[in-house]
C-alpha cells in the first residue's frame, strides 16, 4: 500500500503542479504488506491527525471492476 501526504497547504502554493506530485512515486511513503498468519499480532498505520492523506493499493492502484 502507498501513501501520499495529501494537505490542502500543499496545494494552495502558487507554483505547485498537483499532477507532477500525484505522478511522482518518491512522494509516497511504502507500508508493507504483512500477512495474516496471527490476526491478533497484526499491524496498524499510525495517522498524524489534522492532516490528510492519498492511499493507493500497488503501482497503479486497485481496479474495483
Amino acid at each position: 500500500m502507498k501513501i501520499l501526504p495529501y494537505d490542502d497547504e500543499l496545494f494552495a502554493q502558487a507554483d505547485f503542479n498537483k499532477t507532477d506530485y500525484l505522478l511522482n512515486r518518491s512522494n509516497y511513503g511504502d507500508i508493507a504488506f504483512r500477512p495474516k498468519k496471527l490476526p491478533v499480532m497484526s499491524w496498524a498505520v499510525p495517522f498524524v491527525t489534522g492532516h490528510k492523506y492519498k492511499f493507493s493499493f500497488g503501482e497503479a492502484g486497485i481496479d474495483w471492476l
